[in-house]
């Protein structure tokens, strides 16, 4: 259990999936970088309602709003999750057939539908409906639950998941 538990939290923090190797490998790594490898992980510990993939071997990663992280996560497009295959993609206005949402900066109002995980890293995320925000806590990638609002879209994020998050809102 304890060794699932640690395979788990190397998995979510790996930066692998995005190419970082070599010389940047020694430099300190950019914390956007370490965001979007954290959402390509998390995606793979996320089961979605069947209604919302419809028979659809792409899982849409939309991203909405002003995010600096957008440009690291055009890495994983293409890359495999649970068997279906990632579009990443920038959007505006209607966010509808999205399979995971990042919502960059305060001011983005986006209203999921049923099965799209929302990812931000706003302070006020999770308070105004978010479900998964991301942040930097003492030089560590660290991410907080609003699993309410994940299970009233028909969402399921893993039990091991939800051990390693700063903290969960029931």
């Amino acid at each position: 259990m304890v060794l699932k538990r640690y395979a788990l939290a190397l998995a979510l923090l790996s930066v692998s999936v995005l190419g970082l190797t070599g010389a940047h490998a020694v430099a300190a790594p950019d914390p956007d970088r370490l965001r979007a490898a954290m959402i390509f992980n998390l995606t793979k510990f996320v089961r979605w309602p069947e209604e919302s993939l419809a028979g659809s071997d792409i899982l849409r990663l939309c991203i909405v709003g002003k995010d600096s992280v957008a440009r690291h996560l055009s890495a994983v497009d293409g890359k495999k999750v649970n068997g279906r295959t990632l579009a990443v993609e920038q959007v505006t206005g209607v966010v509808g057939g999205c399979h995971v949402l990042v919502v960059g900066g305060s001011n983005v109002e986006a209203r999921p539908s049923l099965g799209m995980l929302t990812v931000g890293t706003d302070i006020d995320f999770l308070a105004d409906g978010g479900m998964i925000s991301i942040d930097v806590e003492n030089n560590r990638m660290v991410f907080d639950v609003n699993l309410q609002a994940a299970r009233s879209q028909q969402l399921q994020i893993s039990a091991e998941v939800l051990g390693l998050a700063r903290s969960v809102r029931q």
